[in-house]
């Protein structure tokens, strides 16, 4: 596995299967939710979900190294999970992985892109600085949260963009280092919502 740490990254979404299956396996829809912009990301998924992926429709999709995407049709729901091959986390083991992590926000965009902007064009904006979550959030004008996690929180704010916030470190009432994404659909570019000072 080249020294790839164990993970397990599960999403639930009110998406039907077959519709998930199509934004992970269409090049021009996973642009739509999975990393941000920039100048190589079109590359990036060519090599991960085109030159180096094996698809097994409807429901799962041999990633390099040793990772593996599911599909489980829930009613009309999809469960989509993402794991090593290899090797599974040990129970109860929540310490920071960052492929892991990385997968969990993917995964979290794909959920909002296919949830509330399944037609819609993206736009992103990342910045880093140092706060709290809740700083950036209220910063930011959050309304409803997303994803509430150890390493990660998200929320959309009051004009309906997602705004995530990442740190190597547990999220906790004191300043950290953070990576904030702004997701938007239908601007150009996002409008930065007024983030801490310092963020940049």
């Amino acid at each position: 596995m080249d020294g790839l740490e164990p993970f397990r990254v599960e999403v639930a979404m009110d998406v039907a299967r077959d519709v998930v299956w199509r934004a992970l396996t269409e090049p021009e829809r996973i642009r739509q939710w999975f990393g941000w912009e920039h100048e190589g990301l079109d590359a990036e998924i060519g090599y991960i979900f085109v030159e180096h992926a094996e698809r097994h429709g409807p429901d799962r999709i041999e990633l390099e190294p040793g990772q593996r995407i599911e599909l489980a049709a829930s009613g009309a729901s999809t469960i989509v999970r993402i794991v090593t091959t290899e090797a599974e986390p040990a129970p109860g083991d929540d310490g920071y992985n960052e492929i892991g992590e990385g997968w969990r926000c993917f995964l979290e965009q794909l959920r909002f892109f296919l949830e509330r902007h399944p037609a819609g064009t993206r736009r992103t904006l990342r910045r880093s600085g140092t706060a709290t979550a809740e700083e950036v959030l209220a910063a930011a004008d959050a309304e409803e949260i997303w994803v509430d996690g150890r390493y990660q929180r998200q929320a959309i704010d009051r004009a309906g963009r997602l705004i995530g916030v990442f740190g190597s470190q547990p999220l906790a009432e004191t300043p950290v280092p953070l990576a904030v994404q702004i997701t938007a659909f239908g601007e150009e570019p996002p409008i930065d919502p007024g983030l801490p000072e310092g963020f940049g």
